[in-house]
């Protein structure tokens, strides 16, 4: 597992065949790195065909924090960046 920037966000290196999955995240600045959990949450309602998502939750307390993340502001430049 490594930290995406200074975030603390882990990324796996699992691959799916040849392609290092979590390494497509390492460019990442560390700003970005921040607004990156949000960003996943809310990527597929970018998408004019998604109308919700479905989100696990194990506990209270992960549910308030992906209300959280959903209501997250995300830089525009991030979005470019991810795109």
């Amino acid at each position: 597992m490594e930290k995406l920037g200074r975030s603390g966000v882990g990324v796996s290196r699992i691959g799916l065949g040849t392609a290092p999955l979590g390494g497509l995240y390492t460019a990442v600045g560390d700003r970005q790195a921040a607004a990156t959990p949000a960003a996943a949450l809310q990527f597929p309602l970018r998408h004019p065909a998604v109308t919700g998502i479905v989100v696990g939750a194990r506990s209270p307390e992960e549910v308030a924090e992906d209300l959280a993340l959903a209501a997250t502001p995300i830089p525009e430049a991030l979005w470019t960046e991810l795109d």
